[in-house]
């Protein structure tokens, strides 16, 4: 009988317990976030989607090489040695992992990752991601005297490799082809100005 009591005692108290964690919230301000009209914050060093300066991309591939799954693909046609243009240069994010290992191998620092983190689809062929046509340029480049310096490139390339020299042509009539390979660390280039390049 004594057991009997002791078990009601017992529910009671374990009870009070419980509502009183419970009611100490009802004090305390609310942390729910009315997603998607309210925006969480993300912490510093978030690993978001991806960002491209493609005008300092050196098409070195180094990025695409360093992907444990291979979701980076680039098409790169290089005019010579310091003029390229990219047809492609695309993440699929049905693959990526976001292990951040193909930023740090990049020389430039064109490529890096920010803090979207929203991929919710019904379709996944649009989680393939075109980061030229998403991509910003270093604002101190001049894109117009860029894309003239490619056309001088390209006359120069044409006496030599006229099939080069006919489809840089046609890629450059492109605009969703962007314009690369030039190195900011050491350039010569007439239209970049002071070029941003992430620190060794």
């Amino acid at each position: 009988m004594k057991a009997y009591f002791q078990d009601i005692v017992d529910g009671i108290r374990s009870s009070c317990i419980g509502l009183g964690v419970t009611f100490s919230y009802l004090f305390t301000k609310s942390v729910t976030v009315q997603y998607p009209f309210e925006k969480v914050e993300v912490a510093p060093g978030f690993r978001g989607l991806h960002h491209l300066k493609v005008d300092i991309c050196i098409a070195c591939g180094q990025c695409a090489s360093a992907c444990p799954v291979s979701c980076i693909s680039q098409t790169f046609h290089r005019i010579d040695k310091e003029n390229v243009l990219v047809p492609e240069f695309t993440v699929d994010y049905n693959k990526c992992l976001f292990c951040w290992y193909c930023i740090p191998v990049c020389p430039t620092g064109c490529i890096s990752m920010g803090e979207e983190y929203e991929l919710a689809t019904f379709d996944r062929r649009s989680l393939l991601y075109d980061l030229i046509a998403r991509g910003e340029t270093t604002p101190t480049r001049d894109m117009d005297l860029f894309r003239e310096e490619m056309r001088e490139a390209i006359e120069k390339r044409r006496e030599k490799k006229p099939e080069i020299a006919e489809k840089a042509d046609e890629l450059l009539r492109d605009p969703t082809v962007g314009l690369c390979g030039r190195n900011p660390a050491k350039e010569k280039s007439r239209s970049s100005g002071r070029s941003e390049v992430a620190p060794s």
